[in-house]
């Protein structure tokens, strides 16, 4: 896309099977960066390593809209243009709270997709609308949802059209202002809109919110 990038490879001599210990990175003028450390057999395709991501969005704070990063590590075996996330987590830093783990699939197939199965032990749904964990200006629904899912189209991931899939369970939420419990979602969020199959939210007084539904375009 016409960015300039850093790039740097370091490898080892080959074994008996062809495998080679690989170490890159990829790094860009902004701070995102790329990170591969592990062996790959480039005559089978295959590889198996870490891999770290280094993104960065723009999010609402107290004095308007901030750069932050999110930082993602997993543990990746590949096989072709296939792609299996192991002990993935995902880190959007102390201002955020914002800490999940799973696991993933990445397809880069003529139709890329993304496939993603987190969990959370607490979720503040408040903070891409306040700026701040327990802001006091309580979004609705619909807006804390839009502004979540245009956070997430900010990524890399988005800017490759990747349809991504996914589920997320969180014991705690932060919602309203509101201390919410047993978060269930599970949708379907890609450049041209999405899906959601399930959504189930723990409300006080034991009561539950529960939707499903068609996004349009973002």
């Amino acid at each position: 896309d016409g960015r300039p990038v850093d790039l740097r490879l370091s490898t080892a001599a080959p074994e008996a099977d062809g495998e080679v210990r690989l170490i890159a990175s990829l790094m860009e003028e902004d701070g995102r960066s790329l990170n591969f450390d592990g062996r790959v057999q480039p005559d089978a395709h295959r590889l198996a390593g870490q891999l770290t991501v280094v993104d960065r969005y723009r999010l609402q704070g107290e004095k308007g809209l901030e750069t932050r990063t999110m930082t993602l590590s997993t543990q990746v075996t590949g096989q072709g243009r296939r792609f299996v996330f192991e002990g993935l987590e995902i880190d959007g830093g102390p201002e955020t709270g914002l800490k999940l783990t799973g696991s993933g699939q990445l397809s880069l197939e003529s139709e890329p997709k993304l496939a993603l199965d987190l969990n959370a032990r607490a979720l503040d749904l408040d903070f891409p609308v306040t700026g701040r964990q327990g802001g006091a200006q309580f979004p609705d629904i619909a807006q804390a949802w839009s502004q979540w899912a245009r956070t997430l189209m900010q990524g890399r991931w988005a800017s490759a059209r990747i349809e991504t899939s996914l589920a997320l369970k969180s014991q705690s939420v932060t919602f309203g202002g509101e201390a919410l419990r047993d978060l269930v979602f599970s949708g379907v969020i890609g450049p041209q809109g999405g899906r959601i199959d399930t959504f189930t939210l723990g409300l006080p007084g034991r009561g539950q919110l529960g939707l499903s539904g068609v996004l349009g375009r973002l």
